[in-house]
């Protein structure tokens, strides 16, 4: 359950929920990807969560090279919406 949920609080932005979520289970818990391959980080990027940006690099997880199935990198995957 907790799988689809960090995702839920990171699309929601919910930076107060993950902290919450982090002290009860871990810090692996946000280390989690989706069926794309894609992280936590992926999705905040993605999203324009900033908060949730911040919280994730400082806290060191997960891996910001971490590379999704198509081999790309949380900030690879932002750059072609800069371009619009």
């Amino acid at each position: 359950m907790a799988g689809l949920y960090v995702f839920d609080l990171v699309k929601e932005g919910d930076v107060a929920a993950l902290k919450e979520l982090v002290s009860k289970q871990g810090k692996d818990v946000v280390c989690q990807t989706d069926r794309y391959g894609q992280s936590t980080l992926h999705i905040a990027v993605e999203t324009g969560k900033l908060e949730v940006v911040r919280y994730l690099l400082v806290l060191g997880h997960p891996d910001p090279n971490v590379t999704d199935r198509n081999g790309w990198t949380p900030l690879m995957v932002r750059i072609p919406r800069l371009a619009y």
